[in-house]
């Protein structure tokens, strides 16, 4: 785990690694399987295998009565000006996203498009599931799972689910 909050707040709540699956690359080093592994239970499947495992049937998860400080609800303007081709370079070079324009693009079908749609699949199988839904993504550095979170915190928004970002205190 290369955050340190996240990292802070797994290793002080011995609760939280009991209830934490990490979904990893297929194949992943004896290493790096062993440093997740001390975060939670450990699952080599890839984005797309974990869409395929997700059962379909409910999972029970308790949830605290109040939000904690560190999440913060996400929440997207409705008047959104079209991207253009700053926002693409700033995208594609600097690795800066924008979610404003990720949802603008899922909600307008905008074209040119601002960003190449991954997440469909893990958001159909999630919507199609009812109760609460913990998704935590792990890769090498910029394989995309800002991004990826970004697009499926922005499908799941739509569809009227509750979608928080962790931010750190």
């Amino acid at each position: 785990m290369q955050d340190t909050h996240l990292q802070n707040l797994f290793l002080t709540d011995d609760g939280i690694k009991s209830k934490t699956a990490i979904v990893t690359q297929t194949n992943p080093s004896l290493a790096i399987t062993e440093n997740l592994g001390s975060f939670g239970q450990v699952f080599s499947v890839g984005l797309d295998g974990v869409a395929a495992l997700l059962p379909n049937k409910p999972i029970a998860i308790e949830l605290p009565r109040t939000v904690p400080d560190c999440l913060r609800e996400v929440v997207f303007e409705r008047s959104i000006t079209p991207h253009d081709a700053t926002d693409v370079d700033s995208l594609l070079m600097k690795g800066k996203q924008s979610s404003e324009l990720i949802n603008a693009q899922l909600v307008r079908q905008q074209n040119p498009p601002y960003f190449v749609q991954r997440a469909k699949d893990v958001f159909d199988r999630i919507h199609g599931l009812k109760g609460h839904r913990i998704v935590i993504a792990h890769s090498d550095i910029g394989n995309g799972k800002t991004l990826f979170a970004a697009e499926l915190a922005a499908r799941l928004k739509a569809a009227a689910f509750r979608v928080f970002d962790f931010r750190p205190e």
